[in-house]
């Protein structure tokens, strides 16, 4: 059967060379369909506090986010606040897999994290709801206007067994199929994919590691 997009993101934004700027070309997808706005990388970099050669937690962001006067909320399994006092502690017991805690652990400045989640917990826009999102949660919140953005296994989009966080903006979800604005790299627009593929790169390596980002103005 044949998919026709409806896609709401005009303005599809491809990741960068470095194929480090994920969360940053959905933040800038999100902020521009929002505002009407143009902003260059420079700006968005600054505003999600990227770090070369590091991947992006999405704290910094949501605060520049919440700061503009968007509404942010997170559904997620992870407990925000343990993770302010006890980063590692935090991401060991939510990951529950050795090998992938201590890849994030290592490739994470948790120090500043910590210090934005925090930020992120006291700010009136911003709100958190410690549970395991459904794709009935992503669609609540699509029709409710929101832009959806999640973080799932990239390489599980490509069947591949090994793990590497990235961000993509999940643009729909019609019949079995989930619509996905896929920065790259390879960059996707209108990336269609099985429910059961989502599912699989979303709840990498267990179901309490999906995730949901939502931002509405």
């Amino acid at each position: 059967m044949k998919i026709i997009v409806n896609t709401r993101i005009k303005k599809f934004v491809p990741n960068e060379d470095d194929n480090l700027h994920c969360f940053q070309c959905c933040f800038k997808m999100a902020y521009e369909f929002f505002s009407n706005k143009t902003i260059t990388m420079s700006q968005v970099e600054n505003m999600t506090n990227f770090t070369p050669g590091k991947p992006t937690w999405p704290y910094f962001g949501m605060l520049s986010l919440a700061s503009a006067g968007f509404q942010v909320k997170c559904i997620e399994h992870f407990d925000t606040n343990k993770f302010v006092a006890e980063p590692k502690i935090a991401i060991k017991e939510h990951i529950n897999d050795d090998e992938i805690a201590a890849f994030i652990i290592n490739e994470s400045i948790l120090e500043n994290e910590s210090n934005f989640a925090l930020r992120c917990l006291q700010h009136p826009n911003i709100t958190f709801e410690i549970r395991i999102p459904s794709l009935d949660d992503i669609m609540a919140l699509i029709n409710d206007g929101f832009l959806v953005i999640v973080n799932v296994n990239y390489y599980a989009l490509l069947d591949e067994d090994k793990y590497y966080g990235h961000f993509v903006i999940v643009e729909n979800i019609i019949n079995d199929c989930v619509i996905l604005q896929n920065p790259g790299l390879p960059p996707i627009q209108n990336q269609i994919v099985s429910k059961e593929k989502f599912l699989t790169a979303w709840q990498y390596p267990n179901k309490n590691l999906s995730n949901v980002l939502a931002v509405k103005i």
